[in-house]
Formats: C-alpha cells, sequence, structure tokens
C-alpha cells in the first residue's frame, strides 16, 4: 500500500523561507496576454526608432527632460472594497452596493522634468450640467462623455485648451508620448494641430505601456493606492460613498500628493526615457512571461504622428 503523501503546510512554508532568503513573498500582478508575448526585441526597435525619429527634429530632445511629455487617461471607479469590524467568526459579511458602473475618466500628463499638465477629468453627461463639479478642485479641466471615457473630440479639446497653452514658454518642438488608441490618433485636425505648434506626437509600442510608458512605471501606481485610501476616508467621514457630485473633492487631495516632481522623474527614468537609456528597460527582468509565451515580434513600425 502507497504510503499517504502528506502536503506541506504553513509552518513549512516558513521555514523555506528562512532557508531561503534571497526569494520573497510577492503580490501576483495579472498581465494579459498580449503584454506577455512583447519581446525585448520589439522594445529595443521601439527605442531605436525613437531616437532616430527624434534626430530628424531636433536631436536636443531627448536630453531636455522639460521638453518630454507623456499623457495617458485611467478610470476611476465609485465602488471601493472596504474593511469593517464584525463579530469573531462571521463567515460572510455583506454591504449593499449599486450596480452602477460609473466611473471618471482622468488624463493625465507629465514631463520628464516634473511638470504637470492640469488633469482633464471626463465625467458621464450627455452636456456638461449646471452644476459646479470641479468647486472643490478648481484647478482641473471638464468634460463629459455618454460614458465617462475619452473620445478623439475631447483629446482634440486637451491638445488646444489644456497642453498647448501650458508648453507656450518651452522651446519647440516638444515630445508627446502617448498610446495608439484611436482617441489618441484618428483625428486629422489633432494632427495638424500637433504639427502647427511644434509637438511631436509619438506612439507608444501596442502592448507596451507597462514596459515604457513613463506614467504606468510610477504615477498612476501612486496615486490609485490614494485613491482606494481617500474613498474610504470619505465613507468614513460622510457615511457616504463617493459620487459625481463629491469626486473632485476626493481626488484633488489625491492629485496633490501624487503629483511630485520625484514621482514623475523616477516614473520616466523606469520607462528608460529620460535619461534616454533603453536598457533600463531591456534588462530590467520585465521580459521573463515573453520566454514562456513567446509568439514573435510585435509590430515595429514608425510610431511617429507627427505631421
Amino acid at each position: 500500500m502507497d504510503k499517504e503523501v502528506k502536503m506541506p503546510g504553513y509552518k513549512w512554508f516558513t521555514g523555506f523561507l528562512r532557508r531561503h532568503p534571497n526569494l520573497s513573498r510577492r503580490t501576483l500582478m495579472s498581465l494579459g496576454r498580449e503584454r506577455a508575448v512583447i519581446p525585448p526585441q520589439a522594445v529595443e526597435k521601439w527605442f531605436k526608432n525613437l531616437k532616430g525619429s527624434i534626430a530628424e527634429q531636433d536631436k536636443a530632445i531627448l536630453d531636455s527632460p522639460e521638453r518630454i511629455f507623456n499623457a495617458d487617461e485611467t478610470g476611476f471607479s465609485f465602488d471601493v472594497k472596504r474593511k469593517i469590524v464584525a463579530c469573531k467568526g462571521s463567515k460572510h459579511v455583506y454591504t449593499v452596493s449599486s450596480n452602477n458602473k460609473t466611473q471618471v475618466t482622468v488624463l493625465a500628463c507629465a514631463s520628464a522634468s516634473g511638470q504637470y499638465i492640469q488633469p482633464l477629468l471626463i465625467f458621464p453627461y450627455k452636456r456638461i450640467p449646471n452644476k459646479n463639479l470641479l468647486q472643490d478642485f478648481p484647478e482641473a479641466y471638464l468634460q463629459v462623455s455618454d460614458n465617462g471615457w475619452i473620445t478623439a473630440s475631447i483629446f482634440h479639446i486637451w491638445i488646444r485648451d489644456c497642453f498647448l497653452p501650458s508648453i507656450v514658454n518651452i522651446p519647440k518642438p516638444v515630445l508627446l508620448l502617448v498610446d495608439g488608441h484611436t482617441s489618441h490618433t484618428s483625428l486629422v485636425e489633432t494632427l495638424e494641430l500637433c504639427a502647427e505648434n511644434g509637438i511631436i506626437l509619438y506612439c507608444l509600442l501596442p502592448h507596451a505601456s507597462h514596459l515604457i510608458q513613463p506614467l504606468d512605471q510610477a504615477f498612476f501606481g501612486s496615486i490609485k493606492r490614494s485613491w482606494t485610501d481617500a474613498a474610504r476616508q470619505h465613507t468614513w467621514a460622510t457615511g457616504e460613498g463617493v459620487n459625481l457630485e463629491s469626486f473632485g473633492k476626493v481626488l484633488k487631495p489625491v492629485w496633490t500628493k501624487a503629483a511630485t516632481p520625484s514621482n514623475a522623474s523616477h516614473s520616466f527614468k523606469a520607462a528608460g526615457i529620460y535619461p534616454f537609456n533603453p536598457d533600463k528597460v531591456l534588462m530590467s527582468g520585465k521580459f521573463c512571461p515573453s520566454e514562456v509565451y513567446s509568439s514573435g515580434d510585435a509590430p515595429l513600425a514608425d510610431h511617429s504622428l507627427e505631421g
């Protein structure tokens, strides 16, 4: 008769970690397959193309952090999970939540030198309401769309009304890195506006924002962590969850805390953009999944959209 095989328990696990101090418990992060299969050769080619394209315009840009920007959007939901005090032994502690999937999209933009453009808040309305949704966050800029997501026309308005006025005193051209979403690339008027005003609109490599998009390296992680805490504190203080009317008030201190020069500089450095250092990404160990799920190179085309 075969002997019963016992599975290792928690005590064995903790002892295993003590015996191997080079190992530690880490939070498992989810990575879509499209991102997991990005090979280092594709990213290396993207950096090479970026450097070549910028050299044709003004090679000094990559040495001028005040002329290098990244813009991207992230959504903020109102349904934030929270912990409460309950009786010991309670296996199921419920709260009534709404089926409403409402969210506000925030477009953030920062330079490698630490300059932040005023954030754009996109609320889910068909038209701008009469109530002042930015009463407690007047530094922000407001737009609306049916679902609270960005559109090509909203991005065009942001370039015209927010980005351009903020770079008036900066030498041109400037580099603006964005992902290849249609809201950034589909409107001819936006491309013409950028070309006329010395903005090199350059697309990041598809499915590689977790590697080379500056705002994804430090800023968005910081602001999302602070948002969760701020939303919980708002609920504790008011007894109500965050809604469209209170969103700006809750977001302002979160934005102020995250939008620091050091957060921006760290983000661009981690992405290998400034200082320009592709090895910062290529040697980071982030390509381990692609070694397992390799499916060939991603598209390596020139991603510049200027002109």
